[in-house]
């Protein structure tokens, strides 16, 4: 190889590649969905690396990244719908194509040869903080269980406790209801502390993955709790695990009509491959520290 194009590989690898966390994170707050901020990535990696030449070693590169990241947003929604209209702001940063269009003018093939970003990605993913991975699913938390299952209350209120860290950690939740016509809806404890805008997913089948418009949005952990133990919550830990997902389930928010299927229920999600989890353990996983911005609305959650 070119001994110029070894040393400018080498310079990139040193400057930009150890801020693929940033540009991730950076990616995921513009997209709001884990694969589309992996594909904003890759691509604003492959433009940075063809213009290369601009960048003015020593400067700030992570805000150079940005730059490009937030560039090659914005171009993904003006492929996807022309007659977005953006604002001032966009359209300056829209303005500033000379990335694009230099980056369109050379193949990929160089770079994919020297630079697999794939692994780069996935340790990014790994590191991200738990909020950026997880989803809660609450499962089936409906009134017609409320005098069949024993200690229903206190499931009722350690699904909304999760709830209600989720809606301020930002983790999205996702609610189902088994056949809402006959079992009723989601009862208050839990449909007034979910993050506003989350509508339950009504299903028949009795996983709560197989619901119609059911999507973790590529993130590759959820938190389970909810009704029956044995048969909704365990149907859904089981498809779950099976897809990849790494699942954590809260063991004093789910419930079942005896004791004896509840146990069976947690032991089978646990033989299976499951995290056995509480409510209070799972939020302060989340959070990660007391120095987290949400500590002390979520720490009052628990008190």
């Amino acid at each position: 190889m070119n001994p110029e194009k070894l040393a400018r590989d080498r310079e990139f690898e040193r400057e930009a590649l150890p801020w693929i966390d940033d540009v991730y994170r950076f990616a995921l707050s513009l997209t709001h969905d884990a694969v589309d901020a992996e594909d904003v990535v890759q691509d604003t990696f492959l433009r940075a690396y063809k213009s290369w030449h601009t960048y003015v070693p020593g400067s700030d590169c992570r805000r150079w990244l940005f730059t490009i990241c937030r560039n090659v947003f914005l171009r993904s929604l003006e492929r996807r719908s022309p007659t977005v209209d953006f604002g001032e702001t966009e359209a300056e940063a829209l303005a500033n194509g000379a990335i694009y269009r230099e980056a369109s003018r050379d193949t990929s093939d160089h770079l994919f040869s020297r630079l697999d970003l794939g692994p780069a990605i996935e340790r990014a993913l790994a590191r991200l903080p738990e909020p950026f991975q997880s989803t809660l699913v609450l499962v089936d938390v409906q009134e017609a269980f409320r005098k069949a299952v024993p200690d229903f209350e206190q499931v009722a209120a350690a699904g909304g406790t999760l709830a209600a860290g989720a809606a301020s950690l930002g983790v999205p939740v996702i609610v189902t209801e088994q056949y809402p016509q006959g079992l009723g809806r989601t009862v208050p404890e839990v449909a007034e502390r979910l993050p506003e805008g989350t509508e339950p997913l009504e299903k028949v089948r009795f996983s709560a993955a197989e619901a119609d418009g059911f999507d973790l949005g590529g993130r590759g952990q959820a938190i389970v709790c909810g009704v029956e133990t044995h048969v909704c919550v365990n149907q859904t830990v089981l498809d779950l695990l099976e897809r990849g997902v790494e699942v954590h389930l809260a063991t004093d928010a789910v419930g079942s009509r005896t004791e004896e299927n509840r146990s069976l229920g947690i032991h089978k999600a646990e033989q299976a491959g499951a995290v056995l989890t509480s409510v209070e353990t799972a939020l302060f996983e989340l959070l990660g520290g007391s120095d987290a911005p949400e500590f002390k609305q979520v720490q009052g959650l628990v008190k």
